[in-house]
């Protein structure tokens, strides 16, 4: 069948769209997808991609976001409306090749909006629509019906061969009691693959014939004699009620998302072990074992698998619409997850509701029922726009899963999300927004958060050093301070930490020692890196990953990196966007790596752009077919080093496996100097006069081993030249280190004023009140 489409797609110049028509769960999206993997691995030939999911009520603004991000591999850098979206990315693609999948289409007034992003042209673009509508295909191909590609059913032979595959491992091992009996199943399948999967999934791994008799004869009759979708909800309904009780929680907390929705594994995770219904008689459920749940339920075909790691590990996922559809009906019938849908604001829905997911898309006007108690809400979701907000959000003061995914008009520069503060039981907080969200300035009161991640935050607050069971911390932040550093050093239970840096800064981050005392995941993004990453500073760090521009690497002439060593350091994933020469000379012009840290992974990134906005809810998939690799130059005691999929989250997916944030600010820890303010006597710029001499040998190897331009200078012939070289070499590290200690000696010098400013407004209004004090009467 993939030839098939690649042949009717041709090799013309100009832009072809093809439409996948077919009855639901025949295959089209698995086909679908195919082909968009092959033209990934052809991704040379190609300027753009992008897989584009509708569903029946689409929430356009979110589409069109996925649409712009995937194709321009960055977040929009204002709020734009809709003719602004599609305006923005039909210029970008002007005399580009591209090539788009749009994944179940309903209507084709959807299809009239999105069509106008794409122009057409001589570069040999391509379209592929999926839908279960002839009309709407038709639409698409401009009623070519020679570029209309038909799925039927799978044939008996090709549905036993899938059938036996998945229960037996081939049809030849399967048992000759259980011949006849699977033969009625596979009939009763209809042809149809997601429901062969499904079924032979959920089957027992037992030969006993009564077992396979009694489901056999529990399915509904054939999809040939029923060609509705009630069929597959039947099969659907089938395969929930043989799970676990676990399995069927898991699955239906996935109806807190909006249909078609892509969801991260580990968050669902998170979320799962947060809310505590999967906890039982031996404690509290662990993340690992609630990722063997969701496992399970993709081995089952029950849940989607939309990106994997080279492992073949599951890093994201989907519902298939008829078991969302079902799924949402389940939840809805048990008061397991309720739905405030705009579009069903007519159903009535129960006062009493633990998991609350308000799913408004593009309406601006609806409001959450007041017949819902909301005290009562343990997580509360909310997809729409900000005006549709709850009123306030102190009502909800049991709730502990927190997740808001919302949009703001064009006059909307910021909101104000300063209520969370009164949120004690607060322990998952996920914010999506297109616009800068204010959290409160104090945030000491949520003692049980244990996760934050939000796509732009306007300032980091200041106390949040004081969260003791903070694991995991991803932000974007328009600035970003040293003081902000001090902060989050001593979050105790900081684990991993991501920081998006959306402005070039004016001096060098320093990250000192005695800090981080638990971090194990570091990720770190900016477009123009100044970064010091001074010995023993995250004493405990695994993983580093940075990402920056490789033509605003290099900074004055010197590297704007230098990461010292670190003891437990196993991997440093670099990705550098822009065009350079290649990844040694980019790798070469940013870095001063210590020879004990692992050999840096760098992969060139086709845009410059997707560093600078990228953030939380961008999906782009940059493969590594497209990624230029650099191993480094060998140094001494550096070890091996995985690749960092593009597709996943920088940290891994057991235990807590997110990147996490703590924060640090002046006082000292008990006990140790290390971390608090810097004494006036020590230096702690990066070649800190208390390092080992050792170090400083180190550090002098690789730098040498990552400058081409001293190798130049001393390879000359003459004795002189070679001096010359040399000497030239050696005063320039002494200059940079002058400037970078007397960057640093200026950084305390300011921290210093801005205590002695404090103490004297104090002194100040102290005298002021005993003066007014003693004012005759």
């Amino acid at each position: 069948m993939v030839d098939k489409v690649e042949h009717m797609m041709g090799t013309d110049k100009e832009l072809k769209v093809v439409s996948i028509v077919g009855p639901e769960g025949v295959g089209k999206t698995t086909l679908a997808k195919e082909l968009y993997r092959r033209c990934i691995a052809r991704s040379g030939e190609l300027h753009c991609w992008a897989f584009l999911r509708v569903s029946a009520k689409p929430d356009i603004p979110r589409l069109l976001t996925s649409m712009f991000t995937q194709i321009l591999r960055k977040l929009p850098s204002r709020r734009l409306s809709v003719h602004d979206f599609i305006d923005t990315v039909a210029r970008y693609l002007l005399n580009k090749r591209y090539f788009i999948i749009i994944d179940d289409l309903w209507t084709a007034d959807v299809w009239d909006i999105i069509i106008r992003a794409f122009p057409g042209g001589d570069c040999s673009s391509r379209i592929i629509t999926t839908t279960q509508f002839m009309d709407v295909a038709m639409t698409c191909c401009g009623h070519l019906s020679e570029y209309v590609f038909k799925m039927l059913p799978l044939g008996d032979v090709q549905s036993r061969n899938l059938f036996f595959r998945i229960v037996f491992g081939s049809a030849s091992d399967c048992p000759r009691n259980l011949i006849e009996v699977s033969d009625g199943i596979i009939r009763k399948c209809g042809g149809l693959p997601l429901a062969t999967i499904n079924i032979a999934s959920m089957l027992p791994s037992t030969v006993k014939l009564e077992e396979w008799t009694g489901i056999h004869d529990s399915l509904p009759s054939t999809w040939g004699a029923n060609p509705s979708s009630e069929w597959m909800k039947e099969v659907v309904n089938l395969m929930f009620s043989t799970l676990r009780p676990h399995l069927k929680s898991c699955l239906l907390y996935f109806s807190m998302y909006p249909k078609g929705y892509i969801v991260r594994k580990d968050d669902l995770v998170r979320q799962c072990v947060v809310e505590g219904f999967l906890d039982g008689d031996e404690g509290q459920a662990t993340e690992e074992a609630v990722g063997l749940f969701f496992d399970e339920l993709v081995r089952r075909g029950m849940i989607q698998p939309v990106d994997s790691d080279k492992n073949g590990k599951v890093l994201s996922c989907t519902l298939h619409r008829t078991i969302h559809d079902v799924i949402v009906n389940k939840s809805m019938e048990e008061n397991f997850v309720i739905i405030a849908d705009y579009f069903q604001s007519a159903i009535p829905l129960p006062d009493k509701v633990h998991r609350l997911s308000v799913q408004f898309g593009g309406a601006r006007s609806a409001y959450i029922p007041e017949s819902i108690l909301v005290s009562e809400v343990r997580s509360l979701a909310f997809f729409g726009f900000c005006q549709c907000l709850p009123v306030s959000m102190v009502k909800y003061m049991h709730v502990r899963v927190l997740i808001l995914h919302i949009w703001a008009d064009e006059d909307k520069h910021s909101i104000d999300l300063a209520e969370i503060h009164e949120l004690h039981l607060l322990r998952y907080l996920k914010i999506a927004c297109n616009i800068a969200v204010k959290l409160p300035d104090k945030i000491q009161g949520q003692q049980n958060l244990e996760t934050i991640e939000v796509s732009t935050l306007a300032a980091i607050p200041q106390d949040i050093g004081e969260l003791s069971k903070l694991r995991i911390l991803k932000i974007a932040v328009t600035k970003l301070s040293n003081k902000h550093i001090y902060s989050l050093q001593i979050l105790p239970a900081l684990y991993a930490l991501s920081v998006h840096v959306k402005t070039a800064p004016s001096k060098l981050f320093f990250f000192r020692k005695g800090g981080f005392s638990v971090l194990k995941f570091f990720t770190f993004r900016c477009s123009e890196p100044r970064l010091v990453i001074n010995e023993n500073a995250m004493p405990k760090v695994e993983k580093v990953n940075l990402c920056f521009k490789a033509h605003k690497a290099r900074q004055d002439g010197k590297k704007p990196i230098t990461i010292r060593h670190l003891p437990s350091l196993q991997e440093i994933s670099v990705k550098i966007g822009g065009t350079v020469a290649d990844a040694s000379s980019a790798l070469a012009n940013a870095f001063t790596n210590h020879a004990k840290n692992p050999i840096p992974i760098v992969q060139m990134m086709e845009s410059s752009e997707d560093q600078e906005h990228g953030t939380l809810e961008v999906e782009v998939d940059v493969k590594e077919e497209n990624a230029h690799e650099y191993h480094g130059p060998q140094e001494q005691g550096s070890g091996e080093c995985g690749h960092m999929d593009e597709d996943r989250d920088e940290t891994p997916d057991d235990d807590v496996k997110e990147e996490n944030a703590h924060e640090y600010h002046g006082p000292q820890e008990q006990g140790s100097g290390e971390c608090g303010h810097m004494d006036e006597d020590r230096n702690e710029t990066p070649d800190d006069d208390s390092e080992k001499d050792e170090n400083k040998d180190a550090d002098s190897r690789a730098s040498e081993t990552w400058r081409p331009r001293d190798a130049a200078r001393s390879s000359q012939p003459s004795k002189l030249s070679s001096w010359l070289a040399v000497f030239i070499k050696d005063n320039l590290a002494k200059l940079e280190n002058l400037e970078e200690k007397m960057e640093g000696k200026l950084e305390k010098l300011g921290d210093k004023m801005e205590g002695i400013s404090l103490e004297v407004k104090k002194l100040t209004c102290l005298h002021s009140n005993r003066h007014s004090d003693q004012q005759p009467r």
